[in-house]
């Protein structure tokens, strides 16, 4: 496969055009200069695909690929109540910490390790939801 590049050099067996690597190389980060993105990725993926044995250009193709965003179900505990306790309850207690387990605010203090404190002397059945109010 030849590239499409327009910096090209010649050789006396071939007449076809083919880029050297480092001219490549230089194209691409012209091209992000320039923030000319997709035709940067789209230069690095032909590079990468007519040297494979480039790091450099290995590299700029994996970099440059779009992301891929995929949804994944959530781990953590349900926080649906703590989160209706917050919109409910939460401008009384601006400027502080809070910790909530379901609707009952076990803590809240003007600092973090206070808070803490106090959720960790008390035996709970579950962990509860540790936050600042703004």
């Amino acid at each position: 496969m030849s590239s499409t590049i327009s910096t090209t050099s010649t050789t006396a067996a071939s007449t076809t055009a083919v880029a050297e690597p480092q001219v490549l190389v230089e194209r691409i980060k012209t091209l992000l200069a320039r923030q000319e993105f997709l035709a940067a990725q789209q230069a690095a993926v032909r590079a990468a695909e007519e040297f494979p044995d480039e790091p450099w250009l290995q590299k700029a193709k994996r970099v440059l690929h779009p992301t891929r965003v995929a949804s994944t179900p959530a781990t953590g505990p349900e926080r649906t109540r703590e989160l209706e306790w917050l919109r409910r309850n939460g401008s009384a207690y601006r400027g502080k910490w809070v910790a909530l387990l379901g609707d009952d605010l076990i803590a809240a203090g003007g600092d973090f390790d206070t808070v803490w404190r106090e959720v960790q002397a008390r035996p709970l059945k579950g962990k509860p939801l540790v936050h600042r109010i703004d």
